[in-house]
């Protein structure tokens, strides 16, 4: 815990705690392969969806998701300035694949 300590003159007040704000983020994601035959052919799309949520009490920047799927374009629609979420904000996010000759 961090604690706040204020010196006057000769006097040191004790240790006071400091409550931070709690940082969170939440990540959804899911896979819709309905345009997928039964044997998968190449060019066959699968869609991805991606919901963003902050459930914390700060303010987060940067937020981004990051793939490890080689062309996998990531479009989000943010309730305000892209990358931020406020507290209780929720950003979400749609990528699409096909699926590759083997």
């Amino acid at each position: 815990p961090l604690s706040v300590v204020e010196t006057i003159g000769a006097y040191t007040s004790p240790a006071l705690p400091v409550a931070l704000p709690v940082s969170m983020l939440e990540l959804t994601a899911s896979a819709n392969a309905s345009g997928l035959s039964a044997t998968p052919l190449p060019g066959e799309p699968i869609t991805f969806s991606f919901v963003l949520s902050n459930p914390g009490e700060a303010t987060l920047t940067n937020v981004s998701i990051a793939s490890s799927i080689p062309g996998l374009g990531i479009d989000y629609v943010w309730p305000g300035a892209p990358g931020v979420l406020a507290p209780g904000e929720t950003a979400s996010a749609l990528s699409g694949l096909s699926i590759a000759a083997l």
